[in-house]
């Protein structure tokens, strides 16, 4: 059987939003909403859902073993595992 994972998402003006995006895969936050566009009208997935700061992300994703998302690094605890970590 398998699992969809949960995706978290910062708020779309989010400063971390655009660093981590920028950190990650280069895309500025035009592109980034841009891409996501594209593929909420192709129909093939919907964007992860945003939540209204790093705390409430670490709260879900430490609540859902199948949850997955990004925080800012100070708010990091041990009711998570950190997979990535990236510097600016």
């Amino acid at each position: 059987m398998s699992m969809s994972a949960l995706i978290y998402e910062q708020p779309v003006a989010s400063s971390l939003r655009e660093s981590f995006f920028r950190s990650l895969n280069g895309m500025s936050v035009i592109q980034l909403n841009a891409y996501w566009a594209r593929l909420r009208f192709s129909g093939e997935v919907l964007p992860p859902k945003g939540l209204a700061d790093s705390r409430a992300v670490l709260e879900a994703v430490g609540s859902n073993r199948n949850a997955i998302g990004y925080v800012d690094a100070a708010v990091v605890s041990s009711s998570v595992k950190v997979v990535l970590l990236l510097k600016e």
